[in-house]
């Protein structure tokens, strides 16, 4: 069995972007693809319902911000997972990894986790994670309340700086790359120049 956890871009990016682990200048992963496109990997998948397993294992997918707020969904994720319903340890921060990286280890219902983003939002850098239309499109179709609470910030600061280029680049990137999710390693050759033709024509 495979689980495959989402939470909407906003608030992760700003999370990643905080993280002491992670920090500004780790920006990629070991697979090569930038954090946009990883993300993109995994809202793609949400979309078709499939992760690139083998369809002989059953895939679970995790809708986190429904998670957050929602008690008969995470009732309906333990029946899934054949496991005994309790809620136990829901109001608990986890230790792995630090806690939140906004909070370290506040606990759960502390926690602002809908408005992350709001610390990066005059970043630049941050903005431009966003650069690739298809990313917020889909974002608004998995997540419309997240989307909803930053259109506004969208509308202002995300959509003059999108650009058809930046969705070449991202699709060239992912169909030159081995699913990662299925854990296959990709080409980082090919990776490499594709993100050096990103900066360029994204500059």
């Amino acid at each position: 069995m495979h689980i495959l956890l989402l939470r909407d871009p906003f608030n992760t990016f700003a999370s990643r972007r905080k993280s002491p682990l992670i920090g500004h200048s780790h920006p990629d992963y070991f697979s090569g693809l930038t954090l946009p496109q990883l993300y993109l990997q995994y809202l793609r998948a949400f979309s078709r319902s499939d992760a690139g397993f083998p369809k002989s294992e059953p895939t679970i997918f995790v809708h986190f911000n429904r998670w957050v707020c929602d008690r008969d969904y995470r009732r309906s994720l333990a029946l899934q997972l054949q496991l005994n319903f309790t809620d136990e340890g829901f109001q608990n921060v986890s230790q792995f990894g630090g806690g939140s990286s906004f909070d370290t280890t506040t606990e759960a219902m502390e926690l602002r986790l809908d408005d992350r983003w709001r610390a990066f939002e005059d970043d630049i850098a941050y903005v431009r994670l966003f650069r690739n239309p298809v990313l917020t499109e889909l974002s608004k179709l998995h997540f419309p309340d997240a989307y909803d609470q930053v259109l506004p910030w969208l509308e202002h600061r995300v959509f003059p700086v999108q650009t058809a280029a930046a969705t070449l680049i991202d699709d060239l990137a992912l169909r030159t790359t081995a699913p990662f999710i299925a854990g296959v390693r990709s080409n980082r050759t090919i990776i490499t120049g594709l993100r050096k033709l990103r900066q360029f024509l994204l500059r």
